[in-house]
């Protein structure tokens, strides 16, 4: 057997070391691969993650905007809702009137709708009706005729122009609470107060307080129930220079049904007793009542008439009157 001499041993070494690095490599190039494609799958898998946390985060938000969109139509349709009550105490003491469809109290009063208000809060509404009043405006519609005209003629409106009411423009806080001032004897033309100033005027006279004018200016719009609550406001302030409220003029000058205003809560029937038989006599021929409880609005009314039998009788009233 030939011998193998050291190049032949060293030859076949070096090939055999060849075998084996090469071998060696291609399982290092072929883990290599793997774990290559093990890292583009990884980054695949986390590019799908984040596309589908950016969708979900879309989402959400989305609709958290659809949610407080509707959130805020639904407070300024139904939400913003506070005076349906009053609206309906209104309606029975002939204030506030709406028709089949409700008392459309999330929607906004137009001029025209406003000057019918003034007019009965005035107490004229009878009156109005009946006669015949005139104005200069051709946008007004033929229902609201006469109580424009009894307001242009009375100098409590001018319009928006010499020729235009501007009866479907919508009134703003400013225009109503001006109207009410008006209602309650303040003139603006006379120096009583200021247009640009009616808020703070209104609040001095207690018409409104302060959270009452920063809610109804933080607003977006000025609407029928904002209306209700002025007015009901209204009617429990008093008229200027005097200590009678709007709504005690209105009854006892007979606009307002004085059982009605009681059965709407805005009043109570509250019966005196009279200590001398003969001054109770006497009163009784005065206001035309011969029988039955007599109530303190009663005599009021008739003191606030002006009625010159009650002068004397008032002179003493706080001797001839007490609570039953």
């Amino acid at each position: 057997m030939a011998s193998r001499t050291p190049q032949a041993m060293s030859s076949r070494s070096f090939i055999d070391n060849n075998k084996h690095v090469v071998a060696i490599h291609g399982k290092h190039e072929n883990q290599g691969c793997i774990n290559s494609m093990s890292v583009l799958e990884n980054k695949m898998k986390g590019s799908r993650k984040m596309r589908m946390r950016r969708f979900l985060c879309t989402l959400i938000t989305v609709s958290l905007i659809f949610t407080i969109v509707f959130a805020q139509v639904s407070f300024s349709v139904t939400g913003d809702i506070r005076h349906a009550e009053n609206a309906e105490r209104l309606s029975k003491i002939d204030i506030f009137k709406g028709d089949s469809a409700g008392f459309g109290l999330e929607r906004q009063l137009t001029r025209a709708e406003a000057s019918a208000l003034i007019v009965r809060l005035i107490g004229k509404e009878k009156e109005v009706l009946n006669g015949n009043y005139s104005h200069p405006f051709s946008d007004v519609q033929s229902w609201a005729d006469k109580y424009v005209g009894y307001l242009y003629t009375n100098k409590l409106t001018t319009g928006i122009s010499s020729t235009l009411y501007g009866s479907s423009e919508y009134v703003s806080l400013q225009q109503f609470v001006t109207f009410i001032l008006r209602v309650l004897g303040y003139s603006d033309q006379k120096g009583d107060f200021k247009y640009s100033q009616c808020l703070e005027k209104a609040v001095q006279i207690g018409l409104l307080n302060n959270e009452e004018v920063y809610y109804y200016t933080s607003k977006d719009s000025f609407i029928r129930d904002d209306i209700v609550g002025i007015i009901v406001n209204a009617l429990s302030t008093n008229v200027k220079d005097s200590g009678t409220t709007l709504l005690e003029k209105l009854v006892y000058e007979g606009a307002i049904d004085m059982e009605a205003a009681a059965g709407a809560g805005f009043i109570s029937l509250e019966p005196v007793t009279i200590k001398d038989p003969n001054l109770e006599a006497k009163i009784r021929e005065i206001i035309g009542k011969k029988e039955g409880e007599l109530f303190a609005y009663e005599l009021e009314k008739n003191r606030i008439n002006r009625r010159p039998q009650f002068g004397y009788l008032f002179a003493r009233r706080a001797a001839i009157l007490q609570k039953s």
